[in-house]
């Protein structure tokens, strides 16, 4: 640009583009405003206080802090001379003062996005913001860093709607839902007709659903891009053939730790889930793939001084503070809590654990069921126990202790 002419309110957007072929002048027409607001607080004699490297430091000052948070190496110089060489410059390692044009296809779509947001919000303060697929150009880091950016510089009276297939978008949209669980809020528009009256329902982010989102965005790769955390655990070695059997502990621990990043599978025997982890440990974590890689297995007969020196041997494997994994579901606060839910007297149930540590649980496991007035199979109600293992009960805290998530 050599020459800068008066701009309408930002609130008119009469330059935005009318057909998906239009040329879009955004960043020409920001860069316009910033220089605009620059001239005007020169004149205003209510910045008189400001020297003129604060008043440019006001004006681009947002724009430079965030573009360094999403291109830490990428630095905005400023806005040049309007009347001479009027266009944004930056520098990148030997490289200075080279024109906006000179940047690549992911750095001009961040920045554009960046600058657009800046320089509107003071007008746009009480909006919904909507991007449609703003991963263009974009590789998964940048695309995290992009949108916790937006999700910063949006004010707390505007919602930002971002609809996205990205691995990145996807990743950093589930991390903030960790941290703002109130203020954000997933939908999964995957198996909705479109053609139909739909009611959105927002989507629990549980690791089900998570890998569901992912197979989508990457089709097989969902499997190797989530969990963070692999826990191998046991598996039946009575009836290898039967894979329910062969599953089951696998599916209770995926019950009782369904609300965190981490994926339960079967090892077979105790041996095996212990080889596993170690496999994996070793190959898939150093070339990180996933944060956490470990294998739990039932204490059994173990002293706690064996415990000690084999989970002090091999930082992967961890052990049950208690015999069995059954020691925790029929935990007499579970059980308590299964009455409550189906309206039994607690007080009708004779048969109890008396040692949570040590007893042969599967010895009474049969005879709290009957009394718990269960007539269905003993996995069965073994399954539905686990799912009252919930982040309140003490069991959950004890399991979650032992595999630090």
């Amino acid at each position: 640009m050599n020459q800068v002419s008066k701009k309408k309110s930002s609130l008119e957007d009469i330059n935005r583009p009318k057909r998906m072929m239009d040329l879009d002048s955004k960043v020409k027409d920001n860069y316009e405003r910033i220089v605009g607001k620059s001239v005007g607080g020169v004149f205003s004699k209510d910045r008189d206080d400001l020297k003129v490297k604060d008043l440019r430091e006001e004006i681009i000052g947002k724009v430079q802090k965030s573009m360094e948070k999403i291109f830490p190496e990428l630095v905005l110089e400023g806005a040049g001379n309007p009347l001479e060489e009027g266009n944004f410059f930056f520098e990148k390692g030997i490289s200075k003062h080279f024109p906006f044009k000179n940047l690549s296809a992911g750095e001009k779509s961040a920045f554009d996005l960046i600058l657009d947001l800046i320089i509107k919000l003071d007008d746009f303060n009480d909006t919904i913001i909507a991007i449609d697929e703003p991963e263009t150009h974009m590789h998964s880091e940048l695309q995290q860093s992009l949108l916790a950016e937006l999700y910063n510089l949006i004010p707390n009276n505007c919602q930002l709607w971002i609809a996205t297939h990205s691995i990145g978008f996807i990743r950093k949209a589930l991390d903030l839902k960790k941290i703002y669980s109130n203020n954000i809020i997933l939908f999964n528009f995957a198996d909705l007709d479109a053609d139909k009256k739909i009611e959105l329902s927002e989507m629990n982010p549980d690791i089900k659903n998570i890998r569901k989102v992912f197979t989508i965005a990457i089709d097989d790769l969902a499997e190797m891009i989530t969990p963070s955390n692999v826990v191998i655990c046991e598996g039946s070695i009575i009836a290898p053939q039967d894979s329910s059997k062969k599953d089951f502990d696998t599916i209770i621990y995926n019950n009782i730790f369904k609300d965190k990043d981490v994926l339960f599978i079967s090892g077979n025997s105790k041996r095996t889930a212990t080889e596993s982890a170690k496999m994996l440990y070793d190959v898939i974590k150093k070339a990180g793939a996933l944060k956490n890689v470990l294998s739990v297995v039932d204490r059994d007969d173990l002293t706690s001084e064996q415990v000690l020196k084999f989970e002090t041997e091999n930082s992967y494997q961890k052990f049950l503070k208690r015999k069995t994994i059954e020691n925790y579901l029929f935990d007499n606060e579970i059980i308590d809590k299964y009455c409550e839910n189906n309206e039994i007297n607690k007080e009708m149930i004779s048969t109890r654990i008396t040692n949570f540590q040590d007893q042969d649980v599967k010895g009474v496991q049969s005879s709290i069921m009957q009394q718990c007035g269960y007539c269905g199979e003993i996995d069965q109600f073994k399954k539905d126990l686990s799912l009252l293992i919930t982040p309140e009960t003490n069991v959950y805290k004890e399991l979650k202790t032992i595999l630090n998530l």
